[in-house]
This record gives structure tokens, sequence and C-alpha cells, in this order.
């Protein structure tokens, strides 16, 4: 009997122990309480239903019943002490003289200051305007904004909208009777506060005209100087079960924030959208499979074409090396051989033709690689001018005879072109043309020869290449004018080159608006031919009188060595008693320019301290325009070109300096000088 009655004795404390209200606190918590009994809550709310004065003139609304609420979890009274102005309620939060603030989103500021507690609800800001205008969010940034001082969506609008114009009055009522007089664009607030404040006031001539994405998420603070308040708030919030919250948002806000996930219509349209969802993954993992089964294929494909592509491309850089070495290892070869003694004329004459050969060799490689370089990311410039084409050829046979002798190949000139006539033609691009199909045709034949054909008839200049080389396949005659593809990766490096020179062709050819031809039979040989549009002109041969009279050559050049170079060529033009000026840069030129009364000619270089060539000759010509300048640079693409004649020179000279060229261009321009 004794053990039943101790048994009923524990049911009996355990059931007692139930009804008891659970304790949320520590003890140190509720004797921090005991020890401060007049905390304060601020009471700021004429807001239905978030926080009001009802007609009793007593506090209510949500936040009311949350505090409440949370007074009855720890067993404490707080003092309530009301506000009718926020900045002045938020300077007191600062300074301590409130614990508490109801009713306050959360902002980045804020957050510096305060810790905040509950997830009560959320509503969204609405845009605020008058009848006859249309304010969106879209153009939000370029409108004027009136909301009330210190308000969380401030900081929300600077960030979003980092120039709008964005204005504070000290109310809510102020804002909206501003807003309604036309002074400002647009007023953001809560839906259900924008409502309330436009009824109360009884303003009609605005309107709610959109929700935008910014959130209002009120929540209580407390001042982060008082980590004790702070640890129990946040304790009884946490206390705060889904029933009791759901209890009081029915109470206010039942319409606007039940939770979705409790309504029926809720999951039958999540579960609907999953079916969907399944049926449709299924389906596309069908469709899927074919198409990475397809994009595998292609994939492959195109991953040995990348392959096969790097290998042309390695083995361009290879041939790159071979190309440039080859010349270079003749120059330098014949130069340390002309340096040692005992060499009688015939030799050192031999050498020299070999090292002007592969200088010539090596600048054609460097130009092709230049001219590639610049194939897709610009056009071909196209420069006319006047070209003596009978001296032209004469330079490019002089250019590829040594290499026709070294492989014990003939190369022979067809030319039924009078020595007197000139066409009007871009030289570069023609010279271009030129070399380029006469290097391929010597490159690919080892026996017989090459038969360079040039004849003018109805305005059409016609450029024909015929060899008895090696041929080419069927198969390759529709790719060999693309870069690279006349490698043939099982081919030695010796007979390749470096594939570009039919792409230089076929470009310059099309920059000249001609047409591009070929015929090819294997093991017999190939035969191209050009056909260019252009208009022929008669060369003047009459000559005029030696003027009895001192030239003054004004020579612009940096490097010491291009102007011994360039000094040396003119002293052989003994004919003329030639005053030779040397400036440094484009500065001293300018100003040897102002200090001597008469110059006749300006051989002027482009890249140089200081000041370069182009700024130079502007400042020349601006003051003396009937002064003759000729570019003599390194710098001589098509766009390098176009730019020295735009800036004021009358012609453009390339460097290494070809010297029979470079005597002619310096007499024409001294005879101009005294015409």
């Amino acid at each position: 009997m004794k053990i039943n009655y101790l048994k009923l004795l524990l049911v009996f404390i355990c059931l007692l122990s139930s009804c008891k209200e659970k304790n949320i606190l520590s003890l140190e918590e509720e004797k921090w309480l005991l020890n401060n009994p007049n905390l304060k809550v601020s009471v700021y709310g004429y807001i239905p239903p978030y926080l009001f004065n009802n007609k009793e003139g007593v506090s209510d609304g949500v936040f009311i019943d949350y505090i409440n609420l949370i007074e009855k979890k720890i067993n404490y009274t707080f003092d309530k002490i009301e506000y009718d102005n926020w900045p002045k309620l938020y300077n007191d939060a600062l300074e301590g003289k409130i614990d508490i603030i109801l009713d306050i989103p959360k902002t980045k500021e804020r957050q510096i200051y305060f810790d905040f507690y509950g997830d009560f609800f959320k509503s969204n800001y609405v845009i605020v305007c008058q009848q006859n205008k249309s304010i969106s969010f879209k153009n939000l940034a370029t409108a004027s904004i009136i909301v009330p001082e210190n308000y969380a969506i401030i900081e929300t609008l600077k960030k979003s909208f980092p120039n709008a114009k964005v204005e504070t009055l000290p109310k809510e009522h102020d804002c909206l009777t501003a807003l309604s007089e036309g002074k400002y664009d647009a007023y953001l607030s809560p839906q259900l506060v924008a409502n309330y404040f436009i009824h109360e006031l009884n303003i009609t001539n605005l309107k709610i005209s959109e929700v935008t994405p910014f959130g209002y998420e009120p929540k209580i603070s407390v001042l982060k100087k008082n980590p004790q308040l702070s640890s129990i708030i946040a304790k009884a919030v946490r206390d705060i079960s889904m029933d009791e919250k759901d209890t009081i948002l029915k109470n206010w806000l039942y319409n606007e924030i039940e939770p979705f996930y409790r309504q029926l219509d809720f999951w039958l349209l999540l579960i609907g959208i999953l079916l969907i969802i399944i049926i449709a993954i299924i389906t596309f993992n069908r469709v899927l499979k074919k198409i990475i089964r397809k994009r595998t294929s292609l994939l492959q494909e195109a991953i040995n074409k990348s392959n096969r592509s790097n290998e042309v491309k390695n083995r361009f850089i290879q041939n790159i090396s071979h190309e440039i070495r080859t010349p270079m290892n003749s120059i330098l070869g014949f130069s340390e051989l002309l340096s040692k003694d005992g060499l009688s004329k015939e030799e050192q004459l031999k050498y020299i033709d070999n090292i002007n050969s592969s200088g010539k060799r090596l600048i054609q490689v460097i130009d092709s690689i230049l001219d590639i370089s610049n194939f897709g990311t610009s056009e071909i410039e196209i420069n006319y001018q006047q070209v003596n084409l009978s001296l032209l050829i004469k330079e490019v046979e002089n250019t590829f005879k040594k290499i026709a002798e070294d492989k014990n190949i003939s190369l022979k000139f067809h030319t039924a072109i009078l020595t007197t006539d000139v066409f009007v033609i871009d030289k570069n691009a023609i010279l271009k043309i030129y070399e380029n199909l006469i290097d391929n045709a010597l490159k690919f034949t080892n026996k017989g020869g090459v038969d360079v054909y040039t004849h003018f008839s109805n305005n059409k200049l016609e450029i024909k290449v015929v060899d008895t080389g090696k041929g080419i396949d069927n198969e390759d005659k529709e790719a060999i004018f693309e870069m690279f593809s006349i490698n043939d990766l099982n081919t030695p490096v010796l007979d390749n080159g470096l594939g570009l020179g039919l792409t230089i062709v076929k470009e310059n050819v099309k920059a000249l608006k001609g047409e591009l031809s070929f015929d090819s039979e294997v093991m017999k040989g190939s035969s191209f031919k050009v056909s260019l549009p252009v208009t022929k002109t008669t060369l003047d041969t009459t000559t005029k009188k030696s003027i009895d009279k001192n030239y003054t050559i004004l020579i612009v050049e940096d490097a010491k060595v291009n102007f011994l170079l360039i000094k040396s060529i003119l002293k052989q033009l003994k004919e003329y008693n030639l005053t030779i000026l040397h400036a440094e840069n484009g500065q001293l030129a300018v100003e040897m320019c102002d200090n001597y009364s008469e110059i006749d000619l300006i051989i002027m270089d482009i890249r140089m301290p200081v000041m370069n060539g182009y700024r130079a000759t502007q400042l020349i010509k601006s003051k003396y325009p009937n002064y003759n300048i000729i570019a003599h640079t390194a710098y001589s693409s098509d766009g390098d070109i176009k730019k020295a004649l735009e800036v004021g020179c009358e012609t453009v000279l390339g460097k290494p300096v070809e010297i029979d060229l470079f005597k002619e261009t310096i007499i024409k321009y001294l005879k101009s000088a005294h015409n």
C-alpha cells in the first residue's frame, strides 16, 4: 500500500508541475529584471493594424499583442512611452532613454546600434503618385521621392538608386500632402500604411501605382549596449509558438498574410507543378541523350580538327624559325668572310651579292608575317600612285635571281611593257603579288623553270606565273589560298616555307578589285593568273637642264648608323652640290627649319624620341607648306604609308634602303624643289 501511495504522489507532483507556467529565463536573468523595474518600450503608433491608439485612447495593434505576450513569458511589465515623432524616438533609443523599440524595420545602418528580433510578418512597399501620373519601379531612379525622416526605406532607396532624388519630411501626412500638391513625384510606404493615410486625410488625387520588390519587415529591437535585455527578448521571441503567432495575425492581419503553405490550393498547385516537372525531366532526358550523342560526335570531329590545326600552327612556328635563320646565317656568314684578308675583288662582290639577296629574303619573310597578322582585323588600305612597272619588275628579278640560280632552275621575265609606261596602282600591293607568286613557284619547282609574263591591254594588267613544279592535288585546290593550308605535315620543313604566300596574293588582288585564277596538274606544274584594273600614263622623258645651285637636305634620323648610311648614299650624287644637315629627333627638325632660310628636301624618320616623324611633319608643313618631305621608315605597312601621306609626306621609302630607288626618289624631289 505504501508503494501505491508513493506512485500517486509522484503522479500528482508531475501534473502540478506541468500546469505551472514554463520558465524560459535563467536565475541571473530573472534577478536582472528584478533589479531593473522601469524598463521602457516605445509606442509610436497611429497606423492600424500595426500599432495605433484605439477609440478609448489606448495603444493597440499587432505589436501591442506581441509585447504583451513577451511580458507574460518573462513575467515582467514594461513602461510604455508614447511618441508622436519618429526622429525623437530614434534619437532617444540611441541615447539609451528607452530600452525597446516596437515596429522598426532592420537596415544595415541600424544593425550597428541595435539587435533585431522576430519575423512577425512581411509586407511590400508601394509607390504612391498623383492620379494623372504614372510612376513605376523602372523610372523610380529619375523621380523626386518623398519619405518620412529616418525611415528604413531611405537606406534601401539610396543603395538601389544612388542618383535618385530622395527628400524627407517629419511625418507621413506631411509627405502625402506635399505629394498631393505636386511638389514631388512619388511617395513610398507599406501598402496598408499608404491606404490608411490616403483615406484618413481624404486625399482624392493620389493613387497606388505599383507594388515594389522592397520588403517591409518590422521587428522588435534592443540597443546593443544592453546585452542582458537582448538575451531576454531573444529567448522570449524564440519561445513564441506558431499557434501563438497565428492567433495574433488572425486577429489583425489574417487576410493579408495567412501562411501560403497552410492552404490546400497551394499544395494542389505544388503537386501539379511537381508532376509536370517530373514528366518534363523524363522527356528532356530522352531528348538530351540524343543531343549528347550528336554533340559528342561533333565534338570529336572538332577535337580532331583542332589537333590538326595545332600541328599546322606548330609547324608554322618551326618554319618561321627556319625561314629567318636561313638568310640570317647567310648574312652573318658572308659578312664574317668579308672581314678576312686575301679575298679577290670577284669574291668580295659575290659575298656582297649573297648578303643583299639574303637581306631581301629576310625582309620578305618579315613582311609576310606582318601582313598575315593584319588579315581579318582590318582591311588592306590601298594608296594609288604612279609606278614605273618596268623598274619594279627589274627589282623583283634581282630579288629572286640568286634563289633560282641556287636551285639550278631558270627564271625568265617576259614583259610586254615599255620602260616609259607608268601605271596608277598601289606599288606595295603589286609588289607583294609578284613576289609571293614567284616565291611560291620557285619553292615547289626543282627542275625546269619559272616564267613570269606581264602585259597590258583593255585597261587590264595581266600577270601570269607559270612553273614546271610538283603541281597541286585536286583535293587541295580549294584550300591553297587559305592560311597555312599549303603545309603538308609529312613534307620536310625545307620545302614548305611559311605557307602564307598565296593567302597574301589573294588578299591584295581582292583589295585591288582584281581577279585571281590558276590551273595545275600534278607533276607537270601550275599556272597562276592575275588580272587587275589599272590606268596607264606615259613617263615624261624630257630632261631638264641642271640648275647650278646648292641643295640643302635635312636628314631627321635618331640612329647614327642610319644617318651615316643615308649620307654615304647622298655623297654618290656627285652631280649635285649638297649641304647635309642632321636632326636627331622631330623637335630638333622643326627648330632647324625655323633657323635655316631654305631647305630643299627633308628625309624624315618616323619612330624617334622626343617627337616622332608624324608630328614633326605636321608642324613643318603648317609653317612651310612648300617643303618636300620624304618619309624613310621601317614602318611600311599600308596603314603606316597612308598615315605618312596624310600628315604631308610626298612619298614613303621603306627600310632597309633600296639604293637605286632611293637615289631616283631623291633626284626627283630635288629637281621639283627648283621648278
